[in-house]
Formats: structure tokens, sequence, C-alpha cells
């Protein structure tokens, strides 16, 4: 913005080249006269001044010195001079006062507006017409619709007293470890081993963008990851954020595409050959991040490849996973499980990513989840879909349509289906701003990203284990989910609201565990919302619609967090305030879905 306030303002300036010619050509005919008067008394002449003037000049104030007497040689030479003053001065205002009116009607719009400005003025003003699109499309349009669909699927569930509904089982008790580990055995470590290696490298992804942009600026080798306070750094903050829309955005269309005909081919023909497909794809992503690190290759092609990591690469694992077990009770159990060994191995990931450096970091990820990961695959990975309750491929499965008839089967998969695309709203605007609010209010480093992460998985493991198994005797199904959407609204307002870095460690310690607690129980529930034979469309549909809600969010937050700019200095605090609501009101609809599940749990 200054860059083009400061292009606008040369324009205007040559623009009105005329007057300030006018302006010279007045001072120095000023100047020159008072040189000749000097030099005509007898004075000396200052070579600078004399070299200057032409010829012509100097023939002109040469007559000067013709005039006899001492009387009237004064009189003359102060009528010349006072002549020469009333050109330069007369000449100028007539001029100025033209261009300077025509100055200020061009320049009007080019003044730069102010920072802040009153409610009241703001409401009255030009700006508010120019902002009714936003406020509609990201404010008013996604609270609509959340509220209405809440209401609409607990109006359809109330009609339908007499439906069977899928909930877990309170009287049976999970398998054992010693089973559980034994039937998922190798997924576990794929999914340990990735998720370690992702959280080695992960951190320092964004970094690899800032600095890609710094450099460009600055034409220096500045390091974004240490120096995040620099203008160069702070500058490219908004281009890696444009990024990061642009490639949210485009998620949805690649699940669009690819995850229905991926649930349908693991259906079809096995869940192996299907994580097979995941994995190559994420070798491909892999292996471009790190060459851009290690290799003077534009930012852009880890940009292209990127796009080979959206591949749903987690529901058919999921389905791969029921299939193993087909136990409710397990499957919560197990999901727990999974979940809590696999952020122990991203807080190591975390910690010891933080001792590397960035192009190191990018490279071990590469190594683990790209190769690694592949070969224990191909090697060790068993099939979980016997052949008997396969489905026959058909062409039609691979239309989009075909899978989201799966999320209408029940009236809870239909409530889970909507609190998940609520929440995936949610979360995925929040927190893709949430990162760049650390990063221009609190000027967050990649240390700080490091040791925010590890103290948020102590946090996730310790009530994993140890609160799953507890609130779910105390709250029931229903009630366990609504604990995890509360920790978690109440944690952004808290985050929001932080201005140093220990209280957004605080913060994680005591919110960040219940908070995720809750997806264990989904994961249960729709565990058995299908066969066997559809576990694998129904979790690709599922992630489809998530993700699609989820490219959705950031676009919005951003939008609302631009009108508001709460961190810019000067901001009133209000403009944080109405900030955390707009975020805070997803909330409301996904609770009341949450708690309409616990009249089907006692139905149970």
């Amino acid at each position: 913005l200054a860059q083009s306030y400061s292009y606008r303002h040369f324009y205007v300036t040559m623009q009105h080249g005329r007057t300030l010619v006018l302006l010279v050509l007045g001072v120095l005919g000023t100047g020159f006269s008072v040189a000749n008067v000097a030099n005509a008394a007898g004075a000396s002449c200052d070579g600078s001044v004399c070299e200057v003037m032409s010829s012509d000049q100097s023939d002109q104030f040469s007559d000067i010195e013709s005039i006899k007497g001492p009387t009237g040689r004064e009189e003359e030479l102060e009528e010349l001079h006072v002549g020469m003053l009333q050109v330069s001065a007369g000449l100028l205002p007539r001029e100025s006062t033209i261009e300077a009116s025509e100055l200020r009607k061009n320049t009007k719009k080019d003044v730069m507006p102010k920072v802040h400005e009153s409610i009241f003025q703001w409401i009255e003003g030009d700006s508010i017409k120019s902002m009714l699109l936003p406020i509609a499309t990201a404010i008013l349009l996604p609270h609509a619709v959340s509220f209405l669909v809440a209401h609409a699927i607990m109006h359809k569930t109330a009609e339908h007293s007499t439906e069977s509904e899928i909930l877990q089982e309170k009287q049976e008790e999970p398998k054992s470890f010693a089973y559980i580990a034994e039937r998922i055995g190798p997924m576990w470590l794929i999914h340990m081993l990735g998720i370690f290696s992702f959280a080695l490298g992960a951190p320092s992804i964004e970094y690899l963008y800032l600095n890609y942009f710094a450099r460009q600026q600055s034409h220096s080798q500045i390091d974004c990851s240490v120096q995040m306070a620099e203008a160069p750094c702070a500058q490219s903050i908004m281009k890696v954020l444009h990024l990061a829309i642009i490639r949210g955005f485009a998620l949805p269309f690649v699940q669009f595409i690819v995850g229905p005909a991926l649930g349908a081919f693991s259906d079809a023909y096995g869940r192996r050959p299907a994580v097979l497909v995941i994995r190559t794809c994420l070798f491909i992503h892999c292996a471009g991040t790190a060459a851009v690190a290690w290799f003077p290759i534009p930012i852009w092609i880890d940009f292209g490849l990127s796009f080979f990591a959206m591949i749903p690469w987690g529901s058919v694992p999921f389905a791969w996973y029921i299939d193993r077990l087909d136990h409710a009770p397990s499957i919560v159990y197990a999901m727990s499980m999974v979940e809590g060994s696999c952020i122990i191995c991203a807080a190591l990931g975390t910690a010891i990513g933080s001792f590397l450096t960035l192009k190191m970091a990018l490279l071990v990820e590469f190594l683990g989840r790209g190769v690694t990961t592949m070969l224990i695959a191909i090697f060790l990975l068993p099939e979980s879909l016997p052949e008997e309750k396969r489905v026959p491929f058909s062409w039609s499965s691979l239309t989009p349509t075909a899978a989201l008839q799966l999320l209408l089967q029940s009236p809870v998969v239909e409530k889970l289906t909507a609190i998940g695309v609520i929440n995936a709203f949610h979360w995925a605007g929040y927190y893709t701003l949430f990162g760049r609010f650390l990063q221009s209010h609190m000027a967050w480093t990649r240390q700080n990203t490091y040791t925010g992460g590890l103290v948020e998985q102590v946090s996730q493991v310790l009530w994993l284990f140890l609160g799953v198994k507890v609130l779910l005797r105390i709250f029931g199904q229903a009630g366990l989910m609504a604990v995890s959407t509360t920790a978690a609204v109440l944690s952004n307002i808290l985050q929001m609201l932080s201005n140093k870095p220990w209280q957004i460690y605080t913060n994680s310690v005591v919110l960040s565990g219940p908070a995720i607690m809750g997806s264990a129980v989904v994961a249960g529930i729709v565990g058995k919302a299908a066969s066997g034979g559809q576990q694998g469309m129904l979790q690709t549909a599922l992630g489809l619609v998530t993700q699609m809600a989820g490219a959705l969010g950031p676009v919005a937050f951003a939008t609302v967090y631009k009108l508001l700019d709460p961190t810019a200095p000067g901001a009133p605090a209000w403009n944080m305030y109405l900030y955390i609501l707009y975020g805070a009101l997803f909330a409301v609809p996904s609770l009341l879905l949450t708690f309409s599940l616990s009249k089907h749990d006692e139905k149970v």
C-alpha cells in the first residue's frame, strides 16, 4: 500500500510539473536580479551564480550599469527588482490555484484512508456499500445455513420417533490391548511413523515459503524461521496466506474427484491397493518439498506437487481399521490409542525437529513419511476386506452423488455429518488465520511453533489415555462430544485474547486435550453406520463434505478478519470481540445437534 501510494504521488507530481517549473523560474529570476544588483553596486559576484546566467540575461542586466547618477540607478534597480518579484510571484498563484484545485480533485481518491473510524462513521460512509457482499457471504450466510440445517435435521428426527439409531453399546467392553495391537499393528506403525515425520518437518514448510518471498523482496539470504520480526518476513505473510487459501479451496475439488473413486475402488478390490496409491501420492509430495529445500528450485514446484497430498489419505486406512476390528467399543478404544500414540510420535518429531535446520527437517520428513512408510505398506500391510464382503465395481459408484447418498441413510449419520461440516468450516477457518495472528501479533517464530506444538501434544496424550474412559462413563457419548466442542471454543477465545507466548502454552496444556476427545467417539459411531462393503465410500463421502466445508472456512474467516483488522495499531477492542463472537457462534448449532444425540443414546 505504501509503495502504490508513492507511485500515485509521483504520478500526480509529474502531472503538475508545469507548476514546479514556473516556481523554479520565478526563484531563479529573483536570484538573478539580486545578484546583478550586488554586481552593479560593486559587490563581488559568486561564480556559481554568474555562470548559470545566459548571455542574453547578462546583456539585459548590463544595461543597468549605463544608468548615470546614484539616485536614478537605485530607483531603476528597485523597479526592476520589484518587477521580477511580481513576475515570479504573480504567475505562480494563478497557475497554482488552477492546479491545486485539480490536484485536490484528482488525488482525493488517492489519499490513504484512515486506519480506523467510529462504527457510526463507517455505517454512514460509502465503505459500507462495498462491504455488503462480503458481510452477506462471509458472516450472514454461513451462520444462517448452519442454524437452518441444524433445525431441519432435528425437526426431521423428531418426526421419526421409531427409527433405529446406531450408537455404541454401553454394556460391552473393548477387547484386550494385545488383540487390538495384533489386528491393527502394521497400519498403526505406518501412522505413527508418518505422523512423526510430518510433525518433524511440517512447521518448516511455511517458513520455506516465507523465506522464498522474503529473499525475493530483500535480495538477501534472510531466514524467516529466526528473523520473523524483519520487515521482508512480515510482509510475506499475506502472500503465504493467499497460497494457503488457494490450496484450501482446491482441496475439496481434488477430494471431489478422487475421493469417491478411491473409496469405491477399495470396496471392490480391497483396501491394500488403495493404501498403496495413497502412499505413492504422499511420496511424490514429500520428495518435491525436500528437493525445493535442498536445491535452487522455485517454490512453485512444491506448490504444484502439493496437490498430490490432497488425496483423501485418511478415509481408506480408517476403513481398514474398522474391517480388522469390527467391534464398536474396540474401535473407540483403538482409535483413542492410535491417536494417543501418534501424538506421542508427533511430540517426539516436534522436539527433534526443533533442533534441526529447515533443510534437514524436510529431508528427514521425506525419508520417514515418503520412503519408509511406503516400504511398510508394500511388505507388511495385510488385506483387511475379505473377498466375500467386497461389492462389485460399477462405474456409477465413481460419481460423488453415489457416495453422498450414504450420508443420508440414518438420522444419526445425518447429524454427525452436519456436526462434521460445521466444525470443519469453523476449525479450518479459525486455525488458518490463527497462525497468521501469532506471526503478526507476537512475531511467532519457528521455535515458538515447535514449543507450542510439543506442549499441545503432551496435553492431548494425557487426555486421550486417561480422560476418554473416565468422561465417557460420566457424560456418555453425546456428552463427551459436547465437552470436546466446548473446550475447543473456549480455547479459541482465550487464544485470541492472549498477548504473550506463555499464555498460548498454558491454554494448550489445559484445553487442547479435551478438544480432540470427541473424535474417538465419532469413529465408533460411524464404524457401525455401514457394512464392510460400504465403509470405503462412507468414509470418503464424509471426508469429502468436511473437506469442502474446511476449504470455505479460511475464505470466510479471512474476509471477516480483514474487515475488522483486530490487531492493527490503535484498533478498538470491540474489533477483536466481534471476531471472537463470529467464530464462537458456530459452536451453537453444533452443540444443539450433539445434545440431540443423547436422546437416541437413551433409547439404546
